[in-house]
C-alpha cells in the first residue's frame, strides 16, 4: 500500500468531482459514471447527500465514499439517518489490514461519521461486504458507536404457484408514484421494526431501473413489489395489509412471467422475516449467498443491540 501516510480526508466539493469520476472508472466494480449522474445521487428528498474524499499531495482523489440522509422507521420511532456507501479506493492503496486504524477505508468511514454527525444524523447504516464488518464491529476503538450487524440468507422461489383465484390483478408500472407512498407508509405505520423509509422521488439510486409491480383488488391499488430482472431479485414488496403480501407476490410474479421477465428456474429474494413471509404460499430453498446490514445509533437516548435478533424489514438497493 504506497503513499497511504501522505493522504488528507475531506468532505468533497465541486472540484473534487473529475477525480471522483475517475476513481469510479478506474478503480472500482462498478465502472463508468457520468457527472450528471452523480450529481443526481446526491440530491435526495432529505438532506443533500455528500461524498467525502482522501486526496493526495497533488490532490488526486485517491479513496471515496458517498453518505446519503434518509429516514429509518425504528422501534423508537423515526430517526434522522444515513447511509454509507460506494467506498472504493485507488488501486495502488489496495491491501493492507483492515483493522489498522489508518488503513484508508477506516479513515474514509470515520470521516464520514463525523461529518454526518456534525449535519444531526443519528443513524448510520451500511450493506457492507463481509470483510468491512470486522472493521465495523472495532468502530468503538476510533470513539464511535458499535455497529450491530444482520446477516440474511438470500432465498429461491419456485413458480409451481396455487392456480386458484386470488381476487387480485397486476400490472407492470415504470414508476414510482404518490399512491406506492401511501402503500409504504400504511405498511409501515405502527410496526415496532426497523424499516428505511420510501420516497416516490428517491428511492435509493438504481432503483429507478427496477421493473414495478402494481397489484389491485377490486381496481384499487393494494400492493407494490419491485423486481431487478438482471439479477432475477425481487428486492422488495409492501402491501396495504399484511395478510396480502402472499397472494400479492404470486400474482406480481404471475405478472412478470406473462411478460417474459423472470426465469423458469424461479427468482430469488432476501430473507428478512417480511419477504419470507410474503413468499409463504411459494416452495423456497436457500441460497448461499447472504446480505449483510449493518446500523449503528449515534444517539445517547437507544443502540441498535436488539437489531441483531429483533424484527426488521430493510430493503437492500444494490
Amino acid at each position: 500500500m504506497k503513499g497511504n501516510e501522505l493522504l488528507t480526508y475531506k468532505v468533497a466539493t465541486e472540484a473534487h468531482y473529475e477525480g471522483v469520476l475517475g476513481l469510479w472508472k478506474n478503480h472500482s466494480e462498478w465502472g463508468t459514471i457520468s457527472t450528471e449522474q452523480l450529481k443526481s445521487w446526491l440530491a435526495t428528498p432529505y438532506e443533500p447527500a455528500f461524498l467525502v474524499v482522501a486526496v493526495n499531495d497533488k490532490e488526486q482523489v485517491m479513496c471515496q465514499c458517498f453518505v446519503t440522509p434518509s429516514r429509518l422507521n425504528t422501534p423508537h420511532g423515526e430517526r434522522k439517518a444515513a447511509r454509507v456507501s460506494a467506498p472504493i479506493v485507488h488501486s495502488d492503496l489496495k491491501g493492507g489490514n483492515l483493522l489498522d486504524p489508518h488503513h484508508p477505508i477506516n479513515e474514509i468511514f470515520m470521516l464520514a461519521f463525523s461529518a454526518g454527525v456534525q449535519q444531526g444524523i443519528e443513524v448510520f447504516y451500511m450493506y457492507p461486504f463481509a470483510s468491512w464488518t470486522r472493521v465495523l464491529q472495532i468502530s468503538h476503538l476510533h470513539g464511535f458507536p458499535r455497529f450491530s450487524i444482520k446477516t440474511s440468507t438470500t432465498y429461491q422461489a419456485q413458480l409451481d404457484w396455487l392456480n386458484a383465484d386470488s381476487g387480485l390483478t397486476a400490472r407492470l408500472c415504470s414508476t414510482y408514484l404518490e399512491e406506492h407512498n401511501l402503500i409504504w407508509r400504511t405498511f409501515i405505520a405502527g410496526q415496532q421494526l426497523f424499516a428505511i423509509k420510501h420516497e416516490s422521488v428517491w428511492l435509493n439510486y438504481k432503483a429507478a431501473d427496477f421493473l414495478k409491480v402494481e397489484v389491485f383488488q377490486d381496481d384499487n391499488l393494494v400492493a407494490l413489489l419491485t423486481f431487478n430482472q438482471k439479477k432475477n431479485l425481487v428486492y422488495d414488496v409492501f402491501a396495504n395489509t399484511e395478510d396480502l403480501l402472499p397472494t400479492a407476490v404470486v400474482e406480481a410474479l404471475k405478472c412478470l412471467a406473462v411478460s417474459g421477465f423472470i426465469k423458469a428456474s424461479g427468482v430469488k429474494f432476501l430473507g428478512t422475516p417480511n419477504l419470507l413471509y410474503a413468499f409463504s404460499l411459494l416452495k423456497v430453498s436457500p441460497l448461499e449467498f447472504k446480505q449483510v446490514f449493518a446500523a449503528a445509533s449515534f444517539s445517547d437516548e437507544f443502540t441498535f443491540d436488539e437489531l441483531e435478533n429483533g424484527p426488521w424489514y430493510l430493503t437492500s438497493l444494490e
